[in-house]
């Protein structure tokens, strides 16, 4: 099984109990982070179809909102990750410290995440730039 679908399964799962636990407050602003991985994700898809189609002078197009994403992507990461380690850090009830630990990781998998998908992309664009093979799942 692909790293990635275990990697998946566990954020949902965890998902799964803040929810089950009553925390939907705690997670409501991952979603704003997870909706800007997405948008990431989406137009840098949308830069290798151009690049693809030989269309490279009109990468900048998606490429300059894809960088602005990533860079909204990680700062609202980074400041989640501090929010929920000090709330964890000041809960009287072990629960919730729990809840606010596991919000740390959730968030901290999400700006591992994004920065794997632009540099999977970025040696994709590479390899269609330079006319060199690059060995993906399409070729497999």
């Amino acid at each position: 099984m692909p790293a990635i679908v275990v990697l998946t399964a566990l954020v949902v799962a965890a998902w799964g109990y803040l929810i089950s636990s009553g925390s939907v407050a705690t997670i409501w602003p991952m979603f704003g982070v997870a909706n800007q991985l997405l948008a990431a994700i989406a137009l840098s898809v949308g830069t290798t179809i151009l690049i693809k189609m030989g269309k490279a002078r009109y990468a900048w197009v998606t490429l300059v909102p894809m960088a602005f994403m990533v860079v909204m992507t990680l700062v609202a990461a980074w400041k989640l990750f501090w929010i929920f380690t000090a709330r964890a850090a000041t809960a009287a009830d072990p629960s919730q410290a729990f809840t606010f630990r596991l919000d740390s990781v959730l968030v901290a998998v999400m700006a591992v995440l994004a920065l794997i998908a632009v540099a999977d992309a970025a040696v994709k664009w590479m390899g269609l730039v330079n006319r060199t093979p690059v060995a993906s799942a399409e070729t497999e």
